[in-house]
């Protein structure tokens, strides 16, 4: 089968390890849902605060999505020369300290430039950390995500 958008090398995790990797990126992605709703709930506070128009605040929320998908493409690049833990590591700091800037302004487009930084250090967070288990080395790991087109593989 040809390697199509799959990963080249695979890293063979067993046992221990592997339930010790599933553990701990288990607990970065609580972490990660907890850094974003303790952001979520303070909207409205923020809201307030900027005096934004509900389309205002819109085009402002916007921002997390266009920078997490700004730095979705280009985390992957960044993972094959530096590595996925450098990068997550730089990301979630910067996520730490991103998180704490969306209070401090006040106004609505200085609020959209703040939740762009939060939007980019949110996907640049969480995408290495996606990207890492598909490398794992597993029974599955090998197969193609596709449902197969041959009829054969239709019969029962």
């Amino acid at each position: 089968m040809p390697l199509v958008n799959k990963a080249r090398s695979h890293t063979v995790v067993r046992g221990h390890s592997l339930n010790r990797l599933r553990f701990l990126l288990t607990v970065f992605f609580a972490l990660d849902g907890f850094v974003f709703a303790g952001w979520v709930v303070r909207i409205p506070a923020v809201k307030e605060q900027t005096g934004a128009s509900a389309s205002g605040l819109g085009l402002a929320l916007l921002g997390v999505s266009a920078g997490a998908v700004v730095t979705m493409l280009i985390t992957g690049r960044l993972c094959r020369r530096y590595g996925s833990h450098p990068v997550t590591v730089v990301c979630a700091v910067l996520l730490s300290l991103s998180v704490t800037l969306p209070p401090l302004t006040h106004s609505a487009p200085a609020l959209g430039a703040m939740l762009l930084l939060f939007g980019a250090a949110y996907g640049g967070s969480t995408s290495p950390s996606t990207v890492r288990p598909s490398t794992w080395s597993q029974p599955w790991a090998d197969r193609s995500c596709r449902p197969s087109t041959r009829p054969s593989a239709w019969a029962a």
